[in-house]
């Protein structure tokens, strides 16, 4: 019987060859974005930023993270610094102000409006409640 199994495998995978599907042009423009954004550090939030160093337009690069990645440029930018923040926040002693310059924003003020815009709450707030979340994880 297992025999009749390996002779059944045998005959399938000559039928049946199974050849991935090359990637589109698209594709492999957005497989180098996401090489490029989780490579840069500190990342950078502009789209023509990533546009330029891809050498096609901004326009042309979100309509290609659109279709290909089912997300605004914008918004995928904004996931990975917004990784980077949350990190920098939860496992380093850093100030709010240090933070900031090292992840290349302007001000502390415009680093605000930023956490607070993407993740609904001040940096201080953010921070006081991850510490809150690791000691009632310790407990």
């Amino acid at each position: 019987m297992l025999a009749l199994f390996y002779d059944m495998r045998i005959v399938l995978e000559r039928v049946v060859q199974h050849n991935p599907r090359p990637f589109t042009s698209r594709e492999a423009l957005f497989k180098r974005f996401m090489d490029l954004i989780e490579s840069i550090y500190p990342k950078p939030r502009s789209v023509s930023y990533y546009a330029d160093r891809l050498n096609i337009t901004p326009k042309y690069f979100s309509s290609i993270c659109k279709q290909v990645g089912g997300q605004k440029a914008t918004d995928i930018i904004d996931r990975y610094v917004l990784k980077d923040i949350a990190y920098l926040m939860n496992h380093t002693q850093k100030s709010i102000k240090e933070i900031a310059c090292e992840l290349d924003f302007p001000n502390l003020s415009f680093f605000g409006k930023y956490v607070k815009k993407h993740l609904g709450v001040s940096p201080k707030t953010y921070r006081e409640q991850a510490v809150k979340k690791d000691v009632c994880a310790q407990s």
